[in-house]
């Protein structure tokens, strides 16, 4: 719990979350539970570093893997904006039209058809937006859960973490995709070209997309959006939450 309370604090608190990210943070009870949070996981974080290193007993060494483990993932949630930051730079121009094309030669426009889902169902977006946000809180409970057991190996979680995240940054560069919320705009979900309209129009597999954008949001409020990463593909949270249920 206390492992939990303090990845909490640390990631929340951090100031390289996205834009996006922080919208739903901060347009919900979700920013303001993390006020009273702040104190627990202040206290968590001195009880870990004196059991680590103060107190020595038989739980010793399962407080030093809670305090590395607090330590390697709030790193890791330090590396990904720089990363997702660098696919933006390097990447003006995208394969999101390419991306678009595919999907809809499979006989389906899967992303427009999950995007009218959820305007559809305003509750099923809220808790799509929320389990995405809180997805690396349930790492760091995993990994707890792994320490707490005694013939577990806790550091299997964060190697594979760390593992998928690099192979998935990597994949970015070499295959730049924003998505189709940022690529096609206004278009989405509901006024998207057909594959035969976009033959005609003679558009090729690349587009450009800006790094700068502002979008409306459902409840009228315009939004700066200001770092539109590369990261459509592969999805590194459906990921992580594969990995997740694989290792529970």
């Amino acid at each position: 719990l206390s492992f939990a309370l303090l990845f909490t604090i640390l990631y929340t608190a951090n100031s390289n979350v996205s834009e996006t990210k922080a919208f739903f943070l901060h347009k919900s009870f979700w920013y303001h539970l993390t006020i009273p949070l702040t104190g627990l996981g202040i206290a968590s974080l001195f009880i870990i570093i004196y059991r680590s290193f103060f107190l020595l007993d038989e739980q010793t060494n399962k407080n030093k893997e809670l305090f590395i483990g607090t330590v390697c993932i709030y790193l890791i949630s330090l590396i990904v904006q720089p990363a997702l930051q660098l696919t933006a730079a390097l990447h003006p121009i995208t394969f999101d039209l390419s991306a678009y094309k595919f999907d809809l030669s499979l006989g389906m426009d899967f992303s427009s058809q999950l995007a009218i889902l959820f305007t559809m169902f305003p509750l099923l977006e809220k808790l799509s937006s929320y389990s995405y946000v809180i997805l690396l809180h349930g790492m760091s409970i995993l990994y707890g859960l792994y320490v707490a057991k005694p013939n577990k190996a806790p550091s299997n979680t964060l190697t594979l973490i760390f593992i998928s995240m690099l192979c998935g940054i990597i994949i970015y560069h070499l295959v730049p995709v924003t998505g189709p919320h940022y690529a096609f705009l206004n278009m989405f979900p509901t006024n998207m070209l057909s594959l035969k309209d976009l033959e005609a129009a003679g558009m090729s597999g690349f587009s450009v997309v800006p790094t700068d954008l502002s979008i409306v949001t459902p409840e009228g409020d315009l939004t700066p959006i200001h770092l539109i990463a590369r990261n459509g593909f592969p999805s590194l949270h459906f990921g992580w939450a594969l990995i997740m249920w694989l290792i529970s």
